[in-house]
């Protein structure tokens, strides 16, 4: 697939629109891509804070012991927000700060929202 010109510009404060064509010929597509700079700080936001959660939680479970921990550290494996950024290492539970930085990409990447254009 082939990736044409992109114009990119600054429709208003906090939001950037590009326009970009795909393929060739009489297949070639034209898409609008927008990427609202607000949202994406707030995913930022919400990202660090879910780290920090992340920190003291882990500083909690090493605190406990038995059944306890375990609970705990299951608890943490199934949380929809703070599970992406965990993983074992020594039979421990540490965060996983290349899944961090692996979700700050995707976040500024999926910032941008396609619309394929009709006209």
């Amino acid at each position: 697939m082939k990736i044409g010109e992109v114009i990119q510009g600054s429709v208003k404060e906090g939001l950037e629109v590009k326009q970009v064509w795909v393929g060739e010929g009489e297949t070639r597509r034209r898409f609008v891509v927008c990427r609202n700079l607000e949202e994406a700080r707030r995913d930022m936001h919400h990202r660090e804070q879910a780290l920090e959660r992340l920190e003291a939680e882990l500083k909690a479970v090493e605190r406990k012991q038995g059944e306890a921990r375990v609970q705990a550290e299951a608890e943490l494996l199934t949380h929809p927000t703070l599970r992406r950024y965990l993983t074992r290492r020594r039979g421990r539970l540490v965060i996983d700060r290349g899944k961090a930085r692996a979700a700050s990409a995707t976040t500024r990447r999926s910032s941008w929202n396609c619309r394929k254009c009709t006209c």
